[in-house]
């Protein structure tokens, strides 16, 4: 009896709790209809997604059985995939089954690659988007429990902290003795699907790891994409990079104020051109406050530049014969560009 008295009392909270949140739903490209809430300044999809087909009708295949052929046979090419961006190669536009199986589907939804999640077909549901670190941290802002200015310090060592178990499923995760049990507070319904990588599938029952467009300088080994995860043992909301042909899920959003008011004339996007002669990169719309930073196409920095009032031009002369990245970071999120000298 003491057992059913706590069960009752538990859903009693569980679904009080999310009742002032704002819900509705969406259709993706194959007819599979999504629960949503409004949090922050975003419509959030709460389940993950699990579209098999592009938004033009193209079919996403299925990861090979044989694991990461891609990636064997790309490592090799490191210096010309991952640390670039990558942005011609297409060869590793798969989803997986959460721990490649399909009988969970129905819970966890799919996994996907960075290069299918980034596709132009689209994947999100149309009007949707994959959400960026600063939609995310505008999230983890309206619940209360994660704080927007921690970010900036974030890659400094600062974490989110008091948020995870609040954005967990109260099922399906991992139970142990380091465990904390998900509330589900805000009906995020984050569920641990895991990943696909090159050491095999990990962290199914332990990890939600959630794609962002990000690009970020890649080390040796080409972890160059930037992941949120919530995990089984810990309350952050934290931020990682991987290779973008490992598979994780995909959380979609749209922008709440669209379906009530005209939005404002979005500022115009940063922008960057390599003059050969001149020596030197030509910058566009560069906000105030932004850090320029040059790599070499192996992620070494060469130049790094930061101010309130970025110059219209920077002069790169000083640099060898050889292919750069442009990392241009600011409030607005992160832009890459390549140039070769």
């Amino acid at each position: 009896m003491k057992k059913i008295t706590i069960i009752i009392l538990f859903l009693t909270v569980a679904a009080t709790l999310p009742a002032q949140i704002e819900r509705g739903t969406v259709t993706d490209a194959d007819g599979n209809i999504y629960p949503t809430a409004k949090l922050g300044d975003y419509w959030w999809m709460t389940e993950n997604l699990r579209t098999k087909h592009f938004n033009n009708g193209d079919e996403i295949t299925l990861y090979p059985d044989t694991l990461f052929p891609d990636y064997a046979l790309n490592t090799r090419l490191l210096d010309t995939i991952f640390t670039t961006g990558g942005s011609n190669y297409d060869g590793c536009k798969h989803f997986t089954y959460p721990n490649r199986d399909p009988g969970n589907e129905a819970v966890y939804g799919l996994n996907y690659t960075w290069w299918a999640a980034m596709d132009a077909r689209g994947l999100c549901p149309e009007g949707w988007i994959l959400p960026d670190t600063n939609i995310w941290i505008n999230m983890a802002a309206s619940t209360g429990y994660g704080y927007r200015d921690l970010y900036r310090t974030r890659y400094n060592g600062e974490l989110y902290a008091d948020i995870g178990r609040y954005l967990r499923s109260a099922q399906f995760w991992k139970e142990d003795d380091t465990s904390i049990a998900g509330t589900d507070e805000f009906g995020f319904n984050a569920l641990p699907s895991g990943c696909l990588e090159a050491d095999g599938y990990l962290a199914f029952g332990e990890e939600a790891r959630f794609w962002t467009p990000h690009y970020v300088m890649a080390d040796g080994s080409g972890m160059g994409r930037r992941y949120v995860t919530l995990s089984y043992n810990n309350d952050l909301m934290d931020f990682g990079s991987f290779r973008s042909n490992s598979t994780i899920c995909i959380r979609c959003v749209k922008l709440a104020a669209e379906e009530t008011a005209v939005q404002a004339v979005k500022p115009a996007a940063p922008d960057a051109v390599y003059t050969p002669a001149a020596g030197k990169l030509l910058l566009k719309n560069i906000p105030a406050g932004t850090k320029l930073s040059v790599y070499s196409i192996h992620g070494n920095l060469q130049k790094q530049l930061s101010g309130e009032n970025p110059p219209e031009s920077w002069d790169v002369s000083g640099l060898g014969r050889g292919v750069y990245i442009l990392s241009i970071q600011g409030n607005f999120g992160s832009k890459q560009y390549k140039f070769i000298k």
